[in-house]
């Protein structure tokens, strides 16, 4: 979709529209006259015959020049001020925490979830949905004879395994050949048992042991929704305990599965491949942009913006959703913990691609204004002028667009409309409207090395202040700027 309206709308459909419409019911703004001047170079086209009279406004938006002004004089205050105000956003980011909740991905109110949450404050609501641990021999695996867990070496190797899962915060019970429940069965330990309780640990030994011994399942039992938001983390931590059983017992091996399993592992191979998937990502986008504008400087600062961006984002969702701060407000939040690990993705890939399309529109302007001999200082004030409306205008609809996953039923449907919106706001407000233009007003003339520019115009210089002065007279002087290369 984005490569065929990127290929269709600007170069057939929308020059369709407008040649179609023509000027009509509009006029020429002034900003076009400073372009006809420098580009046709006639006499018939200067400011000083083409402003008599009462001109038409410059710029509605006289908000970008006043802010834009205030920037100019203290750049580094402007990029300090952004940093200082978002650094409580900015340092949450180490507490984000990628959630594989499976409940979140289903609407909240569903039966099937209320009865469960229902359960759990009364029952080890694990039983109803268990992990299962498959312990076996290497020997076992591979056709031969291999030590039996039905003989007292093989128990009791499980039963310190067994052991070790119960010692896991969250389990609440569990099951198997070593295991009754919240009572762990040593050997030789069940013909102690009364005769009921020794029928059934025989019972559970021959469901959970193969006939010949040579592999056993236990059934663990979490006291946490097992395919909650905990899960994961618990997945996690019993698969490192497992590995940790395996160094001390040589030749037998340990898997787990269950729940959270397969949501852990999607997990687990998605945020493995964020920091590759970001850092190529940024070098393609640096890359790009360094031939667009021959600047070493502006790739550089876009992935500062970029990174910017994301973190405050992220540090967002981490107040929202990973404190108790709506919890007042929206009290279903206490149900959950942290950001669902699908959304980071498609959320950075958004943000990413709207920062670099606002970016690259706004700096096109820039260094448009400085190849017609303007200043660094100018070209930055007039560029943003010039996109300010246009980028914020655009950022509102692209919320707008968002906003209506807010009304899902789905907290992941939710959590992305939160990622997007926060993104796209923060680019069009703070990011490409403040701090792009404030560091660029730091770098000046550095912001396009090695790129040659044209030396400054003092024509060019005294047109845009003309135009930026509403009834002042015309700019003198008779210096033609045909010969000017744009």
């Amino acid at each position: 979709l984005a490569t065929g309206n990127a290929l269709t709308m600007p170069v057939s459909q929308v020059p369709s529209l407008l040649l179609g419409g023509g000027r009509w019911p509009g006029q020429l703004s002034r900003s076009s006259l400073l372009l006809r001047h420098i580009s046709d170079g006639s006499d018939e086209a200067s400011p000083a015959h083409a402003l008599d009279g009462p001109p038409p406004e410059l710029l509605k938006s006289g908000f970008w020049i006043w802010m834009m002004r205030h920037i100019e004089q203290r750049p580094i205050t402007a990029v300090a001020s952004i940093f200082m105000l978002f650094m409580p956003l900015l340092v949450q980011l180490p507490r984000l925490h990628a959630s594989a909740d499976a409940y979140s991905v289903l609407p909240k109110g569903i039966p099937s979830i209320a009865a469960l949450r229902s359960l759990q404050p009364d029952f080890v609501v694990g039983r109803f949905d268990p992990y299962i641990v498959m312990v076996a021999h290497e020997r076992s695996m591979m056709g031969s004879s291999s030590p039996s867990f039905l003989q007292r070496d093989g128990h009791e190797a499980l039963f310190e395994l067994a052991r070790a899962l119960w010692g896991l915060e969250g389990v609440g019970s569990m099951l198997g050949p070593v295991w009754l429940a919240s009572a762990g069965v040593e050997w030789g330990q069940s013909s102690t048992l009364p005769a009921k309780m020794r029928e059934l640990y025989r019972k559970v030994v021959n469901s959970h042991t193969l006939a010949n011994g040579s592999a056993a399942v236990l059934q663990v039992h979490t006291s946490f929704l097992p395919r909650g938001p905990e899960g994961a983390e618990w997945v996690f931590a019993a698969r490192g305990m497992l590995r940790a059983w395996e160094l001390q017992h040589p030749g037998y091996e340990a898997m787990l599965t269950g729940p959270a399993c397969e949501a852990a592992d999607a997990k687990a191979a998605v945020m493995g491949s964020m920091p590759v998937y970001l850092g190529a990502i940024l070098i393609i986008v640096m890359l790009i942009v360094f031939f667009m504008f021959g600047s070493a400087l502006l790739p550089i600062r876009l992935a500062v913006a970029i990174v910017f961006t994301l973190v405050a984002t992220f540090g967002v969702t981490v107040l929202v959703y990973q404190t108790p701060l709506l919890h007042g407000i929206f009290p279903w939040l206490a149900h959950y913990d942290g950001l669902c690990y699908q959304v980071i993705p498609m959320a950075s890939c958004v943000a990413v691609a709207l920062g670099i399309d606002y970016d690259i529109f706004l700096v096109s302007r820039i260094v448009e204004y400085r190849m017609l001999g303007l200043s660094d200082s100018k070209s930055i004030v007039q560029g943003v002028a010039r996109t300010g409306g246009i980028i914020s205008g655009a950022g509102l609809i692209m919320s707008l667009a968002f906003s209506g996953l807010f009304f899902s039923d789905k907290l992941m449907h939710q959590q992305i409309a939160l990622t997007l919106v926060t993104s796209v706001l923060l680019d069009t407000f703070v990011v490409r409207t403040v701090l792009v233009p404030a560091l660029m007003m730091i770098a000046r003339q550095w912001n396009w090395w090695p790129r040659s520019v044209p030396e400054v115009d003092d024509v060019s210089e005294e047109l845009v202040d003309f135009e930026l002065t509403p009834g002042a007279g015309a700019p003198t002087g008779s210096r033609s700027m045909g010969s000017y290369s744009c």
